[in-house]
Protein backbone atom coordinates (compact mmCIF):
# COMPACT_ATOMS: atom_id res chain seq x y z
CA UNK A 1 0.00 0.00 0.00
CA UNK A 2 3.10 2.61 1.13
CA UNK A 3 4.09 2.20 -3.11
CA UNK A 4 0.92 2.86 -4.16
CA UNK A 5 0.61 6.16 -1.98
CA UNK A 6 4.19 7.21 -2.98
CA UNK A 7 3.13 6.74 -6.33
CA UNK A 8 -0.33 8.68 -5.71
CA UNK A 9 1.91 11.91 -4.37
CA UNK A 10 4.10 11.63 -7.10
CA UNK A 11 1.29 12.30 -9.59
CA UNK A 12 -0.64 14.94 -7.86
CA UNK A 13 3.04 16.73 -7.24
CA UNK A 14 4.03 16.43 -10.51
CA UNK A 15 0.08 17.21 -12.50
CA UNK A 16 -0.37 20.19 -10.58
CA UNK A 17 3.60 21.72 -12.17
CA UNK A 18 1.44 20.51 -15.46
CA UNK A 19 -1.54 22.25 -14.75
CA UNK A 20 0.26 25.44 -13.85
CA UNK A 21 2.20 25.44 -16.97
CA UNK A 22 -1.31 25.37 -18.93
CA UNK A 23 -2.47 27.77 -16.80
CA UNK A 24 0.67 29.92 -17.64
CA UNK A 25 -0.16 29.50 -21.64
CA UNK A 26 -3.36 30.47 -21.26
CA UNK A 27 -2.44 33.66 -19.85
CA UNK A 28 0.25 33.57 -22.29
CA UNK A 29 -1.64 33.34 -25.39
CA UNK A 30 -4.37 35.78 -24.14
CA UNK A 31 -1.82 38.74 -24.22
CA UNK A 32 -0.83 37.47 -28.11
CA UNK A 33 2.83 35.96 -26.73
CA UNK A 34 1.83 32.80 -29.11
CA UNK A 35 5.38 31.07 -28.86
CA UNK A 36 5.83 31.07 -25.30
CA UNK A 37 2.54 30.04 -24.67
CA UNK A 38 3.33 27.15 -26.76
CA UNK A 39 7.00 26.69 -25.19
CA UNK A 40 4.73 26.87 -21.74
CA UNK A 41 2.24 24.12 -23.35
CA UNK A 42 5.52 21.61 -24.17
CA UNK A 43 6.93 22.45 -20.68
CA UNK A 44 3.58 21.32 -19.42
CA UNK A 45 3.50 17.78 -21.41
CA UNK A 46 6.99 17.02 -20.65
CA UNK A 47 5.65 17.10 -17.10
CA UNK A 48 2.56 15.20 -17.56
CA UNK A 49 4.59 12.62 -19.07
CA UNK A 50 6.15 11.84 -15.96
CA UNK A 51 2.97 11.79 -14.49
CA UNK A 52 1.61 9.11 -17.12
CA UNK A 53 4.75 7.16 -16.33
CA UNK A 54 4.36 6.85 -12.53
CA UNK A 55 0.48 5.58 -13.49
CA UNK A 56 1.72 3.69 -16.05
CA UNK A 57 3.91 1.92 -13.32
CA UNK A 58 1.46 1.27 -10.96
CA UNK A 59 -0.60 -0.57 -14.01
CA UNK A 60 2.37 -2.86 -15.32
CA UNK A 61 2.65 -3.92 -11.74
CA UNK A 62 -1.14 -5.12 -11.53
CA UNK A 63 -0.33 -6.56 -14.81
CA UNK A 64 2.44 -9.04 -13.34
CA UNK A 65 -0.15 -9.80 -10.67
CA UNK A 66 0.79 -7.57 -7.64
CA UNK A 67 -2.58 -7.06 -6.50
CA UNK A 68 -2.85 -3.77 -5.56
CA UNK A 69 -5.49 -2.54 -3.20
CA UNK A 70 -8.24 0.37 -3.31
CA UNK A 71 -7.08 3.29 -2.62
CA UNK A 72 -9.36 6.94 -2.31
CA UNK A 73 -5.61 8.65 -2.67
CA UNK A 74 -4.67 6.75 -5.86
CA UNK A 75 -8.24 7.21 -7.40
CA UNK A 76 -7.54 11.20 -6.61
CA UNK A 77 -4.41 10.83 -8.41
CA UNK A 78 -5.62 9.60 -11.51
CA UNK A 79 -8.63 12.18 -11.33
CA UNK A 80 -6.43 14.93 -11.34
CA UNK A 81 -4.05 13.34 -13.89
CA UNK A 82 -7.31 13.36 -16.18
CA UNK A 83 -7.57 17.08 -15.15
CA UNK A 84 -4.51 17.90 -16.25
CA UNK A 85 -5.16 16.51 -19.86
CA UNK A 86 -7.89 18.37 -20.07
CA UNK A 87 -6.44 21.33 -19.28
CA UNK A 88 -3.95 21.06 -21.70
CA UNK A 89 -6.67 20.36 -24.71
CA UNK A 90 -8.41 23.18 -23.31
CA UNK A 91 -5.03 25.78 -23.43
CA UNK A 92 -4.20 24.47 -27.15
CA UNK A 93 -7.64 25.30 -28.26
CA UNK A 94 -7.54 28.60 -26.35
CA UNK A 95 -4.45 28.84 -28.17
CA UNK A 96 -5.46 29.15 -31.30
CA UNK A 97 -9.08 30.54 -30.32
CA UNK A 98 -6.95 33.85 -29.18
CA UNK A 99 -4.59 34.12 -32.32
CA UNK A 100 -7.73 33.75 -34.15
CA UNK A 101 -9.59 36.41 -32.03
CA UNK A 102 -6.74 38.75 -32.18
CA UNK A 103 -6.74 38.56 -35.51
CA UNK A 104 -9.35 39.62 -35.89
CA UNK A 105 -9.52 42.14 -34.13
CA UNK A 106 -6.36 43.49 -35.80
CA UNK A 107 -4.10 42.97 -32.67
CA UNK A 108 -0.95 40.71 -32.63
Amino acid sequence: MEELQQAAFAIISIVGEAKVSYVKALSLAKSGSYEEAKEEIEKGNKTLAQAHHEHFGMIQREAEGHALEYSLLFTHAEDQLLTAEVFRDMAVEFLEVYKELNQLKGEK
